[in-house]
């Protein structure tokens, strides 16, 4: 039996910010469903109309309700599921501030999207599950995939994996297809993203 879905809202009043967070969590897996809200207030009537989370990811600093109110409103509703705070200030916020709040963990936006997503897969107890794709995906990409993987993480091109591995374009486009049906990605992009939200990029 398939896995239920687990939902999350996205908070956050940087359009092109929460836009790039929630694809980055969906291709997480098929059983993590994201719904993106511009700010708190959204999230809160949304909840109040009957809609139910897992989890709630919300920025710190936002114009209409920051993050530390919505946690706190949250809480005070009632709801007691996780949430976690992300922010891009120099000075991270404590965890004692974080917890103080209600919430659960707390993000820095420039942490490797492997803090996100392991603290996704903490909160929603999905670790195992992860373990087990990451260890049948590495098994099925062979070291010179691997390779491939971890050099478009840096924006290699087509050209430079030839040009550093001393092989041809033509076994490169080869090894990249075969990459991409095990990773079930389409094109370069999801594939650095589905590297990275199974950590492959982390055990070389």
């Amino acid at each position: 039996m398939a896995a239920a879905s687990k939902r999350i809202a996205v908070v956050d009043d940087h359009a092109l910010f929460l836009a790039g967070m929630t694809q980055l969590i969906d291709n997480m897996g098929e059983n993590i469903q994201t719904v993106a809200f511009s700010d708190g207030v959204e999230l809160l009537q949304s909840m109040d109309s009957g809609t139910r989370f897992d989890l709630v990811i919300t920025d710190l600093s936002m114009t209409r309700m920051n993050g530390l109110m919505l946690v706190k409103s949250l809480r005070n509703k009632g709801y007691s599921f996780p949430v976690v705070i992300v922010s891009g200030v120099d000075k991270a916020l404590s965890d004692v501030e974080t917890f103080a709040a209600g919430a659960d963990r707390f993000v820095h936006k420039g942490d490797d999207f492997l803090e996100l997503s392991n603290a996704i897969e903490d909160l929603l107890g999905l670790k195992s599950r992860r373990r087990k794709i990451q260890t049948v995906a590495a098994e099925n990409l062979g070291p010179r995939q691997l390779e491939i993987v971890k050099l478009l993480t840096t924006g290699a091109s087509n050209g430079d994996i030839s040009n550093q591995l001393k092989i041809s374009e033509n076994t490169v486009k080869t090894h990249l297809k075969n990459i991409y049906s095990v990773l079930g990605v389409r094109n370069r992009v999801e594939c650095v993203q589905k590297a990275a939200s199974l950590g492959l990029t982390k055990t070389w």
